[in-house]
């Protein structure tokens, strides 16, 4: 019997965004402007980790945004600033430090989050989002995103054999993500300016969540909304800064009870430069499969990772797939190739072998 509850989180392209820009504060993470910034906030007792977190988060997106891409692949390189400013705005909501709910990026909370941005220098790279709207709207907004980015991913994985056993995480999925849909379309039609409506218009007809439940043969005998409830796919450490308490557990290891690969050794001691390498593309796991590549394409942390794919590849043949091609599984515009999340599944948890 498959592990269903990861089997749809392994489908969901979000969810491993989401999950990386969530992981756990080390301590080169810190940043001493966190220090003065919770002060701001007292009655939030994590927020000063949450601010080591973002300040975190800001500057690895930004290293991203700052990698010499690729002409086909330049397009992608606002879905990292996106992802952030998503992840960023939904835990501000559920935790509750939005006071004006009408108008989300008025709220108090955003005149120290600037301080933050100007602080790291990014803000060339990757601006706060401002949205002016309302929190139900920005909810509505979400959803759509992030089933815009998780269709095809989920299109190729509920053809899998073992997708059977799931089809009610899926078919629940979809529902959820159709509910909203349905809410949204007398606003998006005839065009307005809802800020969700643009994401709304860019799905295409055989992707709209109804047409897309009964193509995967969903009936609503299939759905369950409990299986797909925030919480349960991405922990409450992803819900609220209350949760955060700045432990090892990643936040599907809260929701889920199982072991999520960390990806940080616990040996401080001197590695060589191969290991150094290999860790930095070890950290943006996830997020993106390019700095990976670079990694493996042009230092001599390639070396290493080709011997570590070899051993652990097993049936899966991975280093036969080792070409620059081959290599953008976790970008959208390469999501319809499912087999690359397991690819980097098997490398990210070869790399944490001694």
């Amino acid at each position: 019997m498959a592990n269903c509850d990861n089997e749809l989180r392994t489908s969901l392209f979000t969810y491993s965004q989401y999950n990386i820009l969530n992981k756990v504060v080390q301590a080169n993470d810190q940043n001493q402007e966190c220090e003065n910034f919770s002060k701001e906030f007292p009655e939030y007792g994590n927020f000063k980790n949450f601010c080591h977190k973002l300040s975190r988060n800001i500057k690895n997106v930004c290293i991203f945004m700052n990698v010499p891409l690729r002409e086909r692949e330049v397009s992608q390189k606002k879905v990292y600033c996106d992802n952030l400013n998503y992840w960023l705005y939904y835990i501000l909501i559920k935790s509750k430090l939005i006071n004006n709910e009408k108008n989300i990026s008025k709220s108090e909370i955003f005149n120290v989050l600037r301080k933050l941005w100007d602080s790291t220098n990014c803000n060339q790279t990757c601006e706060l989002a401002l949205h002016d709207m309302d929190t139900n709207d920005f909810v509505y907004m979400k959803e759509l995103y992030d089933y815009s980015k998780n269709y095809e991913n989920m299109e190729y994985y509920t053809i899998q054999p073992y997708a059977l056993d799931c089809k009610s995480q899926y078919c629940s999925y979809i529902k959820k993500v159709e509910e909203i849909y349905k809410k949204v379309e007398p606003m998006c039609s005839p065009p307005s300016d809802k800020p969700y409506c643009t994401i709304y218009d860019d799905i295409p007809t055989d992707k709209n969540p109804s047409v897309f439940f009964s193509k995967i043969g969903c009936t609503e005998k299939d759905v369950n909304k409990s299986l797909v409830d925030d919480a349960k796919i991405f922990g409450t450490e992803f819900q609220s800064i209350a949760y955060d308490n700045g432990d090892s557990s990643s936040v599907s290891t809260m929701a889920s009870g199982q072991e999520l690969p960390d990806g940080q050794p616990q040996n401080a001691s001197e590695q060589s430069p191969s290991n150094n390498s290999a860790k930095v593309g070890l950290s943006l796991f996830g997020m993106s499969s390019i700095p990976l590549f670079l990694i493996y394409k042009f230092t001599p942390g390639g070396n290493f990772i080709r011997k570590l794919i070899r051993k652990n590849s097993g049936s899966m043949s991975i280093s036969d797939n080792m070409r620059s091609e081959n290599w953008l599984g976790l970008i959208p515009e390469y999501q319809n190739d499912g087999l690359q999340n397991k690819r980097f599944e098997v490398l990210y948890q070869a790399m944490k072998k001694p």
